[in-house]
């Protein structure tokens, strides 16, 4: 899943907008909260009140956004490292281990061990230990060879 740079400029264009809009309106907000403190409002209380509610409503809004950017960033590296690890398995006949999948995919240990966790959760693949001693996720869909009925759930 590649990414074309128009939707990178896009999303970047986005994050300045939303990051801009909170320092704006959070900003504001605390001056006008500081003119109800002092009593130096240029307009009635209840219109300070108002802007104030507004400001903190857009900067809710902008964060709800922004927080929801980052979750579907995360969902789509997850895919992304799904994928990467499900082509090296049919590839090498089923059969992976952690320092195998982040050196050759260019992953780091720990996110092809949570990847690895996230796949055996799901029944993609399945947890054994080799002859050298470490984990070894088998995935029977690519499997040449008959998986020993013992490691079967």
């Amino acid at each position: 899943m590649q990414k074309t740079p128009m939707a990178k400029v896009t999303n970047t264009g986005l994050w300045c907008f939303l990051i801009f809009c909170t320092l704006l309106c959070g900003s504001l907000s605390v001056t006008y909260i500081g003119e109800l403190f002092t009593g130096t409002t240029a307009h009635g209380v209840a219109e300070q009140l108002g802007l104030i509610t507004f400001m903190l409503g857009i900067v809710f809004i902008c964060g709800k956004v922004m927080q929801r950017q980052l979750h579907d960033h995360q969902a789509l590296k997850e895919i992304e490292q799904e994928q990467l690890i499900l082509n090296k398995a049919k590839a090498s006949g089923g059969i992976l281990t952690i320092s195998e999948v982040a050196l050759t995919c260019g992953m780091r240990i720990s996110d092809s061990k949570a990847t690895f966790e996230r796949l055996s959760l799901t029944g993609v693949c399945q947890i054994d230990v080799n002859e050298k001693g470490e984990l070894c996720y088998l995935f029977p869909t690519f499997s040449n060879k008959q998986i020993d009925p013992r490691l079967m759930p």
